[in-house]
């Protein structure tokens, strides 16, 4: 299952474009799309999964 990114509705701080100090809140659902990065993300926890796979089997001798 993949879940949208959460929006933080919290109120931070944050700096505007002149440096200036600034306060942010989200008011409602603003959460980005992640689909276009799941294909490296996958191919990311794929080859993590068949290196732990091979180092088990190198430290079993087999």
């Amino acid at each position: 299952v993949i879940k949208p990114t959460s929006s933080i509705t919290v109120t931070q701080d944050t700096v505007d474009l002149k440096g200036r100090e600034q306060k942010i809140q989200t008011h409602g659902r603003h959460d980005s799309c992640i689909c276009p990065r799941i294909v490296p993300v996958i191919e990311a926890m794929a080859a993590i999964v068949i290196e732990d796979h091979w180092k088990r089997q190198a430290a079993l001798g087999t």
